[in-house]
């Protein structure tokens, strides 16, 4: 069993973010256009919600396009809350005891993330829709995923301050 650190509500929501791809096309929603305000947490929490497509990973996400007061803005909806005990294979070798991945982490971490002055979780409010709870995080567009940009071998423009900026998470 490998020894690994787990953030199950920063990680999970910042790999939402970089992992779910292209938005439903013909949608005149856009993507909010920074991390965190009051602002975004009041859309999220006020806004209707129309569900679009399903995202990719083992979530099962969807996508959420949400328009209020002639304002339209893509979310993303997790609603999972999977607990297993024991030990769970995670793949690759890794393997995790009493295993828990949970729409609930999404908000602490996007608080904790704004305590510390952080700045790098998406706004993410809790949320019922069609009698299911959940989480709305707030939509960034961030371009490419840190395992896209490693496959093609990319070079950050700052390597240093990258691998800073990594390192917080």
């Amino acid at each position: 069993m490998h020894a690994r650190f787990r953030l199950p509500g920063a990680a999970a929501v910042v790999a939402a973010v970089l992992l779910c791809g292209p938005v439903e096309p013909g949608l005149l929603a856009q993507s909010f256009d920074k991390l965190q305000s009051a602002e975004i947490e009041t859309f999220l929490t006020e806004a209707p919600i129309r569900l679009g497509k399903t995202l990719g990973g083992v979530t099962r996400s969807r996508q959420a396009i949400l328009e209020l007061d002639g304002v339209s803005h893509f979310a993303v909806w997790k609603t999972i809350d999977d607990k297993r005990t024991g030990v769970t294979s995670l793949g690759r070798g890794a393997s995790e005891i009493n295993f828990r991945d949970t729409w609930k982490t999404e908000i602490p971490a996007y608080e904790l993330d704004k305590l510390l002055g952080l700045n790098m979780v998406p706004a993410a409010v809790a949320r019922t829709f069609d009698n299911t709870e959940g989480a709305l995080i707030a939509w960034v567009d961030l371009g490419m995923s840190e395992a896209d940009r490693l496959n093609k071998q990319l070079i950050p423009p700052n390597p240093s301050a990258w691998s800073q900026y990594l390192s917080r998470v």
